[in-house]
This record gives C-alpha cells, sequence and structure tokens, in this order.
C-alpha cells in the first residue's frame, strides 16, 4: 500500500498505544496496591514504609495519568479522521470526536468508550465536578492537566476533587483498565478492516 494517509493514520495510531498502554499498566499497578491514602497499623508507619504502600496511589498519580490518558484519545481520533479521504483534523478534541461519531457512526463500541470520557455529562462524577468547579470545558484539559495554572498565572487550578478516592478511585481505574481492553482491541479491528477494504479496492483498479 502506498504511503499515503493509511500510513499517516498508522503512524497516529501507533503511538496513541504507546500512551494508552502506558495508563493501562499504571492504573493496573494502583490496582494491585488498592489506591490507599489513610493505612491502618498495628504500630508506627514511617514515611518511607507509608511512602511505598502509595506509591500507586491516586494522589501521586492521577493528573499525569489523565494527561497522557487524553493524549492519548486526542491520538486516536486523529489517526482514524486521517484515514478519511482529505480529511484534515482539528486540534479541539471535542470538534475531533463529533467528527468522529459523524465518520464512524457504526463503530458503536468505539463511541460508547470515548463518550464516557469526553462528554462532561457521562464522564465518572469526581472527574466531572472537578472540571465543572474549575470552569474547565474537554478543549481546555490538555491545558489543565499540564499546568496547575492557566497560561497567564492568573487562576489557579485545584486538583483535590481528583485525589484520595480510596475505593472510588479504585473503581474508576478498574473501570479505566476495562475500558482501554475494548478501546485497544476495537481500534486495532477497525484499522484491520479499513486497510483491508482500501487494499482491495486498489487491486480492485488495478493500483
Amino acid at each position: 500500500m502506498k504511503k499515503g494517509r493509511f500510513y499517516k493514520g498508522l503512524l497516529l495510531l501507533t503511538l496513541s498505544t504507546k500512551y494508552l498502554h502506558l495508563v493501562k499498566n499504571v492504573v493496573g499497578e494502583s490496582i494491585k496496591q488498592g489506591n490507599p491514602h489513610m493505612l491502618v497499623t498495628d504500630g508506627v508507619i514511617t514515611d518511607k514504609e507509608y511512602d511505598e504502600k502509595t506509591k500507586w496511589s491516586d494522589f501521586h498519580i492521577i493528573t499525569p495519568v489523565l494527561f497522557n490518558f487524553y493524549h492519548g484519545l486526542e491520538l486516536v481520533l486523529k489517526g482514524f479522521l486521517i484515514l478519511k479521504n482529505n480529511y484534515i483534523p482539528s486540534h479541539q478534541i471535542e470538534k475531533l470526536f463529533e467528527e468522529f461519531t459523524k465518520n464512524y457512526s457504526k463503530e458503536q463500541k468505539l463511541i460508547s468508550i470515548l463518550e464516557k470520557y469526553l462528554i462532561i455529562d457521562l464522564m465518572p462524577d469526581f472527574l466531572a465536578n472537578c472540571l465543572r468547579k474549575n470552569n474547565i470545558r474537554i478543549n481546555n484539559l490538555y491545558e489543565f492537566l499540564r499546568y496547575p495554572t492557566d497560561k497567564n498565572f492568573q487562576k489557579i487550578y485545584n486538583y483535590f476533587d481528583l485525589k484520595y478516592k480510596e475505593e472510588k478511585g479504585l473503581n474508576f481505574f478498574q473501570q479505566l483498565r476495562s475500558d482501554l481492553d475494548i478501546l485497544l482491541r476495537e481500534m486495532v479491528k477497525l484499522y484491520k478492516e479499513m486497510e483491508k477494504s482500501e487494499i482491495d479496492n486498489e487491486n480492485k483498479n488495478g493500483n
């Protein structure tokens, strides 16, 4: 196959899987550790022991995990949209998702996973609450997770609603890992179907 839009799409989708696998692996460690914050022990616990027992807890990892997760989603959307003829993807994730749902309306498994994290009313409540309290739209999520202030250093962001969730956070990590399994599987399936169709068309047209 010629190195056209399918090659570019594959590059984007391949890179997206690196970010998404990183997120999956990190939340896997959080799940193993139980996402603790308060520890109940029979004796005194040292700072070093506490750090070791909570090193994968949400208050240490949640913002970089979400940053990598949403960057991965952006690459997924751009990767599939660039597979469409002459389509130049937007840099706003809300627009990307809107265009994805139009162009891939039959891919309901993918859409149902994506909308859970890209439509505020469908998000896990603690994540939605955090965005609402900080007056953040999905398009501004990249900046919100990357810096503790706005670009002008005037507005200070508050991440407290994302942290110290213990069991609630653990449930979120479990659901996120499950959703990532589905997302990654459906991505591969869709790309292979589109690639096969493209090759069949090229052979049919004698290209």
